[in-house]
C-alpha cells in the first residue's frame, strides 16, 4: 500500500515537489513509524491523477469545510484520502497534520473516554496543534503518542518533542473535541474555558457523528484506554 501526492491546486504550495515529499517521507517513516507504527505503507510518491485502490493525499484550492486548512476522509473504495487547501495555512504542518491523524485513525470513526469521563476524539495532533517542529527547515506537526489516550499512563513519552507532562493535556494553540450529552460536539482549549459549538452541518465531525451509534457508546462505557469504535 502506497499514499500518493496529487496536486490539483494552482495556487503555488510553497515548496518544491521534491522538497515536500522528502519531508512527508522523513516526517512519516522517522516520526510516525516510531510513534505509531503499523508497517502497512511501503512508499509515499507523486502521481498527476488520483490512483485506484490507493491513499491519496489531495492538494485542491479550496475544500469546502468551513475554513477547515485540511481534513482526511475515506473514498468510495473504503480507503483514507487526505485534502488540504493550498490557499490557507502552512502546507507542511498541514499535511503532515493529517497524515498523523490519518495514521492513527483512518477511518475517523474512534473515541475514547478521557478521566473525566468525557467522550473525546481520538485526534493525535489536535491537542498539540499549536507545537511545530523543523524538517529540512520547513514547519511540520507535533504528534502525541498512543500513550497519550490512557488516563493514567505514567514515565512514558506522550508526544514527539516531549512537551506534554500528563495525558490528556492540551497544549496553547492546542484543542480537543468533545461528544456533548446530546451526540454533538463542543471544543475546548489549553485553558478549558470555551466551549465552541461546531457547525452540525459540512463539517468534518460529521463524518465522525454519523457513524456513530450513541447510545451503544453510552451503554457500553469501555475502559477509558481502550478506544472506542463505531459500528459501521
Amino acid at each position: 500500500m502506497n499514499i500518493y501526492l496529487v496536486n490539483q491546486a494552482k495556487t503555488p504550495l510553497g515548496i518544491s515537489n521534491d522538497g515536500l515529499l522528502r519531508i512527508i517521507n522523513e516526517y512519516y517513516f522517522e516520526v510516525l513509524d516510531k510513534l505509531w507504527p503499523n508497517g502497512q505503507i511501503t512508499t509515499v510518491e507523486w502521481a498527476s491523477t488520483i490512483p485506484e485502490n490507493e491513499i491519496v493525499a489531495l492538494f485542491l484550492d479550496g475544500i469546502g469545510t468551513c475554513g477547515d486548512l485540511a481534513y482526511h476522509d475515506f473514498q468510495p473504495n473504503g480507503l483514507p484520502i487526505i485534502k488540504i487547501d493550498a490557499t490557507l495555512g502552512n502546507i507542511t504542518q498541514n499535511v503532515t497534520h493529517e497524515l498523523a491523524e490519518m495514521r492513527a485513525d483512518p477511518a475517523c470513526n474512534l473515541l475514547v473516554y478521557d478521566a473525566n469521563n468525557r467522550i473525546c476524539a481520538y485526534e493525535n495532533v489536535d491537542p498539540v496543534q499549536g507545537d511545530t517542529f523543523k524538517l529540512l527547515g520547513f514547519d511540520v506537526s507535533n504528534v502525541v503518542t498512543p500513550s497519550y489516550f490512557w488516563p493514567n499512563a505514567t514515565n512514558c513519552k506522550l508526544d514527539w518533542m516531549d512537551l506534554v507532562k500528563k495525558p490528556f493535556e492540551i497544549r496553547p494553540g492546542g484543542y480537543m473535541s468533545i461528544m456533548t450529552p446530546n451526540g454533538s460536539w463542543t471544543q475546548v482549549d489549553a485553558t478549558n474555558t470555551f466551549g465552541l459549538q461546531e457547525n452540525p452541518i459540512s463539517n468534518r465531525h460529521d463524518i465522525r457523528a454519523s457513524r456513530l451509534a450513541i447510545n451503544k457508546l453510552r451503554n457500553q462505557r469501555m475502559r477509558l484506554n481502550d478506544p472506542i469504535r463505531s459500528s459501521e
